[in-house]
């Protein structure tokens, strides 16, 4: 059982370190292209363009998080109780197979699980 506590909280660790990390190569490239292009040594000629770098790069990352929530919140409703039965699963496998899970109408296999 501490074993499998265990393989829960690395994978909780790994994938906040990879969220981390792919969000700072994210915003990090396009904020080093535009400084590396002057944008901001001249600010009064590229308001637009940085205006319409912001906004998009906004929407990006509202994507990327909202994507890292919803796998978050799978890996913690369907496969953290499938770890915890011993159910030999991979974390992409049960990820994968979530909305299948969620889908089904008999609802009787997740009653055991609760908050």
């Amino acid at each position: 059982m501490a074993s499998r506590r265990r393989t829960i909280f690395l994978w909780q660790i790994v994938f906040q370190i990879a969220v981390s990390l792919f969000l700072a190569v994210l915003v990090g490239i396009p904020l080093a292209l535009a400084l590396a292009a002057g944008w901001a040594s001249d600010f009064q000629q590229h308001v637009g363009r940085m205006i319409g770098g912001v906004i998009l790069l906004l929407g990006l990352f509202v994507v990327f998080i909202v994507a890292a929530i919803v796998v978050q919140v799978l890996a913690k409703d369907f496969l953290v109780p499938s770890w915890l039965l011993r159910i030999s699963i991979s974390p992409m496998d049960g990820i994968a197979c979530s909305p299948s899970l969620a889908a089904r109408r008999e609802r009787s296999p997740f009653i055991f699980y609760s908050n």
